[in-house]
């Protein structure tokens, strides 16, 4: 008998799939003629198994085909925290698992196990880890967004991040691990501020480094390990930046490391304190690693004017599993729908004849003929974008056909349902473009 692994999902020198796209598992074994033959696929996660299914051979050739993404998807979930002020674990957004092959239905099964694996909670079907690990500064956080983002002093935001082996550019590759990463927040006259993930402890093996040993992971003995720290979310918004203690610039960089200043002048613990017409920059690396120790690129923030008592902010998952946001500073509609379910009461026709005088029977003058015994009140907006331009319509894709979407109204954040395609409303000659946003409230009011 033999047992041969031919295929499992794997990308550029890495074991991680997406949770939506079906990525497959492919084997063959030479006793598949055999009537009662079926190949055995069992998958195991940190807690032990989670579900085998048998699947008979192939028709053509025999192969065992098998995806676990319908299976797994389910135990992961989208996590929204958009109040959070230090570094916070996407918890149900990242998992690693190990799926195990064995024969049956013959007198002598063979078994084997194909590496360990791990699967980001998101929706890219061209999702690759070698685009999106924090691994120097040309990658970025899980987004796609691009532009300056505008934001106001009050909105919440975060960004989402997906740390692990890194490979900064200097003589030997090193670990980024969740607890050595930095959060630098630069403002335009210069001023840089920084902190220092605070929770937790480091992992003590990171998962993508360790996948490089092929003869400890393709092992039943192969420990499945809770990497949930590798998926971070982490503060960007002004509201949320302005309750940190940050420090400014405290050190020197020496040969491409940080050197901290011993000078507590110049450490004072300060907030980044932004302004309306402040622009700012974040950024992450790997402490003390400095200009080599880069993690991210840049996203670019401005804060702008909030006056206007119309605005409202948004909220949404995207593609990648990430949070965006955007702040819609024009007016907006509030619309109220209502669903009603009636009776109609029996009435006494008899009036003074029945003895009983002009009363009607079994209710008094002022009951109605028809009664309403159910009534479903559902809010709905009718928001517009400010003008926009073609990057901010390619960044605000995602909103249309998010499966979670937000809305913040008087620091209040409501599950909504967005109700229409993405609909331009006007253009003028420069290029630039508004777009409606029609939405509703998922929790409906009843009485």
């Amino acid at each position: 008998m033999s047992l041969t692994k031919y295929q499992q999902p794997y990308t550029q020198g890495h074991y991680v799939i997406g949770s939506v796209y079906p990525e497959y598992y492919t084997t063959d074994s030479t006793e598949y003629t055999e009537s009662k033959f079926k190949y055995k696929f069992t998958i195991n996660d940190v807690n032990g198994v989670v579900a085998t299914t048998n699947v008979p051979p192939s028709p053509t050739g025999g192969l065992g085909i098998f995806s676990p993404v319908s299976i797994l998807k389910n135990k992961l979930s989208f996590k929204f925290q958009p109040e959070i002020t230090t570094f916070t674990k996407a918890t149900g957004g990242i998992l690693q698992y190990r799926v195990d092959l064995a024969e049956q239905g013959i007198t002598s099964p063979a078994s084997t196990t194909f590496s360990k694996n791990i699967m980001i909670n998101c929706a890219r079907e061209d999702f690759t880890l070698e685009n999106h690990i924090l691994s120097g500064d040309t990658k970025r956080f899980l987004t796609d967004w691009s532009s300056t983002r505008k934001v106001t002093v009050n909105d919440r935001g975060t960004s989402r991040i997906l740390s692990g082996f890194m490979r900064p550019g200097i003589d030997e590759p090193y670990d980024s691990w969740a607890r050595s990463i930095v959060l630098e927040i630069t403002k335009e006259n210069g001023d840089l501020y920084y902190m220092h993930s605070e929770y937790g402890s480091s992992p003590t093996i990171n998962p993508y480094y360790a996948q490089t040993n092929s003869n400890v992971l393709e092992s039943s003995d192969a420990v499945l390990e809770d990497v949930s720290a590798y998926l971070l979310d982490i503060p960007t918004g002004p509201y949320n930046l302005n309750q940190i203690t940050f420090r400014l610039k405290a050190w020197t960089e020496n040969g491409g490391v940080y050197e901290e200043l011993q000078n507590t002048a110049v450490f004072n613990d300060l907030s980044p304190s932004l302004f309306v017409g402040d622009k700012y920059t974040v950024q992450t690396y790997a402490w003390p690693k400095g200009s080599n120790g880069r993690t991210s690129a840049k996203e670019y923030y401005e804060v702008v004017s909030d006056c206007d008592t119309t605005s409202c902010q948004l909220a949404w998952e995207n593609e990648l599993g990430g949070t965006d946001y955007y702040t819609a500073t024009k007016y907006k509609t509030k619309n109220i729908r209502a669903n009603k379910s009636s009776y109609q009461k029996v009435r006494d026709t008899q009036g003074g004849l029945s003895g009983l005088g002009n009363e009607h029977i079994g209710h008094d003058q002022y009951a109605g003929g028809e009664t309403i015994f159910d009534s479903t009140k559902t809010i709905e907006y009718d928001i517009y974008t400010d003008w926009v331009t073609e990057t901010e319509i390619q960044d605000l894709e995602n909103l249309w056909t998010s499966k979670n979407v937000y809305l913040r109204l008087e620091d209040t954040w409501y599950p909504v349902i967005i109700l229409n395609a993405m609909q331009e409303i006007d253009s003028d000659r420069s290029g630039l473009r508004n777009y409606l946003i029609q939405l509703r409230f998922s929790n409906k009011k009843y009485r």
